[in-house]
């Protein structure tokens, strides 16, 4: 992930490998991010976003993804649903478009 400091411009690049479920992290707006994490919030500006990271996860587990989100900063989009999970439902809540995702 690359993160950068919007007053210094200094950029931080954090390793991922090996989060646990449910980890979220904040990164740069549609920056990619490795497979098993999903987008769950945007910035106003649209600058940055969170991901949280839904592999290991329980039999059963449920979770919301957005999709994309239109914000005034511009438009933000989602990620690949993980592998195992399926989509159960999808709607809009403000801005965003969301898909609710069940782990088998």
């Amino acid at each position: 992930m690359i993160g950068q400091s919007q007053s210094t411009g200094q950029k931080t690049i954090e390793y991922l490998g090996g989060a646990p479920y449910l980890a979220r992290v904040a990164v740069l707006a549609n920056t990619a991010v490795p497979a098993g994490w999903v987008l769950v919030a945007v910035s106003g500006d649209a600058q940055t976003s969170q991901v949280v990271y839904l592999q290991g996860a329980p039999h059963g587990a449920t979770a919301t993804a957005d999709v994309a989100c239109a914000m005034p900063g511009g438009r933000v989009y989602g990620y690949a649903v993980p592998g195992g999970w399926t989509v159960t439902g999808s709607g809009t809540s403000g801005p965003c478009s969301y898909q609710n995702l069940r782990f088998p």
